[in-house]
């Protein structure tokens, strides 16, 4: 996988597209707090889902790299990822 859908607690937020550089691909899956740049500064962020592919109408060279991990394990389970988001759907609220 080469890019991670990072969500933020920030109100109306679907997520934000962010690439995966070489040295965590390895490391790197859903429920692991990462820290990112947003909004000129650094932000932690929850890596939501794994995609191999960029969203289309994004240009590449837009996309930011994750630049660390938080803890090296996550902090939600895929069992709470999938809970969250049915949550989400039901309730028609952005995670």
């Amino acid at each position: 996988m080469n890019f991670a859908q990072v969500i933020f607690p920030i109100p109306n937020s679907e997520g934000f597209t962010y690439k995966i550089p070489e040295s965590l691909k390895k490391k790197v899956q859903p429920g692991f707090l990462v820290i990112v740049p947003f909004n000129n500064r650094y932000q932690t962020g929850i890596v939501l889902k794994l995609l191999d592919q960029k969203p289309a109408g994004i240009p590449e060279d837009s996309l930011k790299e994750i630049e660390d991990l938080v803890l090296d394990e996550p902090v939600l389970t895929p069992d709470i990822l999938k809970l969250v988001e049915w949550i989400a759907d039901y309730y028609i609220c952005h995670l």
